[in-house]
């Protein structure tokens, strides 16, 4: 099951009623899209190895780190079957170690950008 890369994830910006009007969220997560995208696309590129959608790759990663009970927000029949197709999903040690490694990376250049704009 291919999973096409969101269009609107990939100009970086939502076209959702909230992505155009929350000015607050605009102004939190514009200064983190770069490390966000680079999350996006290395999830889209499992997603496509595993043959899965981008949200059984999250949950499969949740689970994998031991979190018992992910909040989904299910607000859709089709969420509910996509969660549950998630407990197909087996993340291989290779893929949580550059999961892990792509993580830290991304923590440490947000924690830069922090930095910098403090200074």
């Amino acid at each position: 099951m291919k999973e096409d890369f969101p269009k609107e994830l990939s100009s970086g910006k939502s076209e959702s009623l909230r992505g155009r009007t929350d000015r607050v969220a605009v102004g939190k997560y514009d200064r983190t899209e770069d490390a966000d995208m680079k999350i996006v696309t290395h999830v889209h590129e499992l997603a496509e190895k595993y043959q899965c959608k981008m949200s059984q790759i999250a949950i499969a990663w949740q689970w994998a780190k031991g979190v018992t009970s992910p909040i989904i927000g299910a607000t859709k029949m089709q969420y509910l079957d996509d969660a549950a197709g998630a407990l197909n999903v087996r993340l291989t040690a290779k893929a949580l170690h550059i999961w892990k490694s792509v993580m830290y990376h991304i923590r440490l250049l947000v924690r830069l950008i922090r930095i910098r704009r403090r200074v």
